[in-house]
């Protein structure tokens, strides 16, 4: 045997690079258009051919409404820009401002779901893989008209702002008129981030 093959090691196929997840939670009062947001994002990404057909299966059941209360998720590989990305996207239950006891309740369970997956990531010690990257939170466009924001929505932006980072985005922005369209109700709260429309 010669002693030059005995150093070599042995050969094994080259390891497929690591795929980065990201995790986006949608998260609003009803009627603000959170999940077709959502539908949206999936509907306009290319699937990756690599998406396994339980990524696949989880895609059609996300894709399909439901009217419970219930979290839907969602897991599949997406094309972006050429680069294989994993996104894991968290339609919630709208929160119902009316009815204190349904908002309460909604977001004790949107807050315990996220710190979970945070809890969940520290101790697997996943880079961060597992936790929620981004809240979208998705405004009624009637609820930014003067004379302000209501004030519970300001507490539960500051609330998920505690624990993940928040994104406020105008839904239905093509319904609103152009009075509606003055913030001024908004940027005197001074958020934190900047609002964008949808």
């Amino acid at each position: 045997m010669n002693l030059g093959q005995l150093q070599q090691p042995p050969r094994h196929p080259p390891a497929l690079p690591a795929v980065p997840a990201y995790t986006l939670i949608a998260v609003g009062p009803p009627r603000t258009g959170k999940s077709s947001l959502l539908r949206l994002l999936l509907d306009t990404s290319p699937i990756s051919p690599h998406a396994t057909p339980t990524q696949l299966e989880s895609l059609a059941r996300f894709l399909t409404p439901s009217t419970q209360y219930a979290f839907s998720e969602c897991e599949v590989e997406l094309l972006w820009a050429g680069e294989r990305v994993l996104l894991r996207l968290i339609d919630t239950p709208s929160l119902n401002y009316p009815v204190e006891d349904d908002l309460d309740r909604t977001l004790r369970d949107i807050l315990a779901l996220i710190e979970d997956r945070y809890i969940e990531g520290a101790r697997d010690r996943d880079d961060g893989e597992s936790h929620i990257h981004l809240c979208l939170y998705v405004l009624d466009p009637q609820d930014i008209a003067p004379p302000s924001l209501n004030l519970k929505e300001i507490s539960v932006i500051r609330k998920l702002s505690n624990r993940v980072n928040v994104l406020p985005i105008l839904g239905r922005s093509d319904a609103i008129t152009v009075e509606q369209c003055v913030l001024r109700s908004i940027i005197s709260y001074n958020p934190p981030i900047d609002i964008i429309t949808a």
